[in-house]
C-alpha cells in the first residue's frame, strides 16, 4: 500500500527505513497466522482452509482500504466508525456499495483479488495430506519471531511520534507506512478500544490558556512567521455596516477560476469575486472523515479539526467562539443555508447550537418554497 497502485492513499515520501519496518510489520502478521495454523491445526487441509480464510480477510482489508480512501479521501481509522452516528448515513449505503463495485472491477483494485484466486485454484491440486510434523520448539520460535516483527515497528513508531504532531493521534497514512498496513490496523484497534485519551494536565491547560490570552492582546508575535502582529491594521473596520456572505464550496478546484470552454466562462460570478479578493493557495488542511463539516467548523471557529474524529459529533457543544456569534454581538442576524437535508451532519441542530447561527435553512425549506411557488 505504498501508493504506487493507489496514489491518492498517501501523500508521504518514505525512505528505506520506513519501507523496511512496514515490510517487517506485515511479515510479522502473516507469520503470526501461519504459526497459529501450526499450533492449533494438525491436518494440512485444515491449515490450508484456515490460511485461505485469512488470505481472504487480508485481501478484503487491502481492497476495502482502497475503496474507503477513494470515497472519503482519507485513511481508515476505527474512530471513523463513529461517523455512522450520522442520522442520514444509511441513505448513502447503496451509493457506497455501487461506488465500491465500480472500483472493484478496475485493474488497480482487482489486483488484490489475484493472490486469493490463485490460492483457491491451488487447493484443487492438493490431493493428499503432508506427513511433515513441526516440533514444539519450531512453533514457539515462529510465534515469538512473528511477535518480535510486529512489536518492533510499533515501538519505533511510538518513539518517532513522541513530542511530534502525531503524538496524540497518529495519522493512518503515516502509521500504515511505518508499521505495515495489517500491523497498523491492529495498533489502531487497540488504541481505539482503550477509549478516550486522558484529559490534558493543568500545566498543558495553562499553556493553552496563556497562548490564547496572548492572541487577544493588541500586539503579539506570530509563531509561524516570527513577526509582530497588530490587531488594528489597514483592514480594521473596512467592512463596518456591511453584511457578510460566506460561501463554502465542496469539491471545487482552483483551475476552474478563469476557465473558459469554447469561449464560455465556467464560473463568471466567482471570477468577479476573485478579481477583487485576496486569494491564498498555501494552507494547512486538517479535515478528515468529517470533510465538509470539519471545513465548516474550522472556517467558523478558527480551530483545526484533528483529522481523525468527526468534529461536529465528537466535539459539538455550545461554548465555542464563532464568527456567527461575533456578528450576533454586533447586532447582526445570522443564518446558514445548505442544499442538503438538515439531518445530515445534524446541521439543523449543530449549526445553531455549536456554530451559533440564529437559524438554519436546509433542502426541505427550499423544496417547500418551490412547491408554494
Amino acid at each position: 500500500m505504498s501508493g504506487i497502485l493507489h496514489p491518492n492513499i498517501s501523500n508521504y515520501k518514505f525512505g528505506f527505513d520506513h519501507i523496511f519496518t512496514s515490510l517487517m510489520g506485515n511479515l510479522g502478521i502473516i507469520t503470526l497466522f501461519f504459526a497459529i495454523s501450526l499450533i492449533f491445526f494438525t491436518r494440512t487441509k485444515t491449515r490450508i482452509r484456515f490460511l485461505t480464510i485469512i488470505s481472504f480477510l487480508f485481501m478484503f482489508i487491502c481492497a476495502g482500504q482502497a475503496v474507503f480512501a477513494n470515497i472519503f479521501s482519507t485513511f481508515f481509522k476505527f474512530s471513523h466508525l463513529k461517523s455512522f452516528n450520522n442520522p442520514t448515513q444509511s441513505k448513502y449505503v447503496l451509493f457506497y456499495l455501487n461506488y465500491a463495485f465500480k472500483l472493484f472491477i478496475t485493474p488497480t483494485i482487482f489486483i488484490h483479488f489475484i493472490p486469493f484466486i490463485l490460492i483457491c485454484v491451488s487447493r484443487l491440486f492438493i490431493i493428499k495430506e503432508s506427513g511433515r510434523v513441526y516440533s514444539p520448539a519450531y512453533k514457539i520460535a515462529l510465534l515469538l519471531g512473528s511477535l518480535l516483527f510486529m512489536i518492533s515497528p510499533v515501538l519505533i513508531l511510538n518513539n518517532n511520534v513522541d513530542n511530534s504532531i502525531y503524538h496524540s493521534s497518529v495519522s493512518g497514512n503515516y502509521g500504515a507506512h511505518s508499521v505495515g498496513l495489517y500491523n497498523y490496523f491492529i495498533y489502531d484497534f487497540v488504541d481505539f478500544m482503550n477509549g478516550d485519551r486522558p484529559p490534558i494536565t493543568d500545566e498543558q491547560n495553562k499553556e493553552v490558556k496563556d497562548y490564547l490570552e496572548d492572541l487577544e492582546k493588541d500586539n503579539y508575535k506570530n509563531l509561524l512567521s516570527g513577526k509582530d502582529v497588530t490587531l488594528a491594521n489597514d483592514y480594521t473596520g473596512l467592512a463596518s455596516g456591511k453584511n457578510l456572505l460566506l460561501v463554502q464550496l465542496e469539491a471545487f478546484n482552483q483551475f476552474l477560476i478563469g476557465l473558459e470552454v469554447d469561449g464560455v466562462e465556467i464560473t463568471p460570478n466567482l471570477n468577479k469575486l476573485y478579481a477583487s479578493s485576496l486569494s491564498y493557495d498555501n494552507f494547512y488542511s486538517s479535515s478528515g472523515i468529517g470533510n465538509t463539516s470539519d471545513a465548516e467548523f474550522s472556517a467558523l471557529t478558527g480551530l483545526y479539526a484533528n483529522g481523525n474524529d468527526l468534529t461536529i459529533f465528537d466535539f459539538a457543544k455550545e461554548g465555542f467562539n464563532t464568527l456567527a456569534k461575533d456578528f450576533s454581538k454586533q447586532g447582526y442576524s445570522t443564518m446558514s443555508f445548505h442544499g442538503n437535508i438538515g439531518g445530515f451532519y445534524r446541521r439543523e441542530v449543530e449549526h445553531i447550537r455549536t456554530l451559533g447561527f440564529d437559524a438554519h435553512y436546509d433542502l426541505g425549506y427550499f423544496q417547500n418554497k418551490n412547491s408554494d411557488a
